[in-house]
């Protein structure tokens, strides 16, 4: 049959066949996923609700799927002034294919101000620091790191870490191994507000570890100027040999929020100079009553 025959449907209702058939063919691809314009819409709405570790896994699936995932990571990476690797190495690890792939993805992010490997059980130092490297942030832009649960990297690796990123303001290291040479280290970060040691496996010595807290003098204007940790207003010691001496934290004479599972409450010292004389201790107050 021509396309310009005729076909009657219904009495008084004739159209042409060739418009028929485009119809049919239209309807066909739309409804059996084959447009490439409706593919796109339907991955693009799916994935902008994936976290970066199953986009990764998505890019495993096939060639098309990489090139979906692909689009979706980079995107992220350009948008977001966060870079979130959770998981990435977890108990169960993760496919060699993932370094390349991100490697090049990451390099693509200039903008990272938060970065996380938390809960990478697995990961090597040598990955690790390739996944650093390829950063291409300026290390003084990166204001807070969370390598929690990472029990794979050293204190050398803590070391090299922070001797890169020297601005940081949050650092989170739960679940390391953590002396207090190295956190003598840490307090030398000009910058850093938190701390947080949850779980250090590491024991070290309450009354030394206060003294690095303390440890300064007063400035022209009567102010404390301390030593290390310049800037920390929060540290967290929970489930930690520190945490074993709460009453030893509960006089620290320091504007500083000290959290712990055995401390009755969060206490916050507050020093104050009066009259441009040395500081001295003007309030303290608890969230709770011993």
């Amino acid at each position: 049959m021509n396309e310009d025959e005729q076909v009657s449907i219904e009495p008084n209702v004739v159209i042409n066949q060739g418009e028929l058939e485009h119809s049919e063919k239209k309807l066909q691809d739309a409804l059996s996923f084959r447009t490439e314009e409706f593919r796109d819409s339907m991955f693009g709405m799916i994935l902008q609700y994936l976290s970066m570790i199953n986009l990764m896994y998505c890019s495993e699936v096939c060639k098309d799927w990489e090139n979906y995932a692909k689009k979706e990571i980079i995107s992220k990476l350009k948008k977001e002034t966060s870079l979130n690797l959770e998981f990435l190495w977890s108990k169960f690890g993760a496919p060699i294919t993932f370094m390349d792939k991100l490697k090049r993805y990451i390099s693509n992010h200039e903008n990272v101000e938060k970065l996380s490997f938390a809960y990478c059980e697995k990961i090597s130092s040598e990955c690790f620091f390739t996944l650093l490297d390829a950063v291409q942030t300026p290390s003084d832009r990166l204001l807070h790191l969370d390598i929690s649960f990472c029990t794979n990297l050293t204190e050398e690796d803590v070391l090299r870490t922070i001797s890169k990123f020297p601005n940081l303001r949050t650092l989170v290291l739960t679940r390391l191994r953590i002396s207090l040479s190295t956190i003598e280290a840490i307090s030398k970060l000009k910058n850093l507000e938190k701390l947080y040691l949850v779980r250090n496996r590491e024991a070290i010595d309450a009354e030394q570890f206060i003294m690095m807290l303390e440890g300064g003098g007063v400035n022209e204007e009567g102010n404390p100027e301390f030593q290390h940790f310049k800037s920390l207003k929060e540290v967290d010691i929970s489930y930690t040999s520190l945490d074993e001496a709460p009453s030893k934290f509960r006089d620290i004479q320091r504007n500083l929020v000290v959290v712990g599972t055995k401390l009755k409450a969060t206490k916050q010292i507050t020093e104050k100079s009066e009259n441009g004389g040395a500081a001295k201790k003007k309030n303290r107050s608890t969230t709770s009553k011993d």
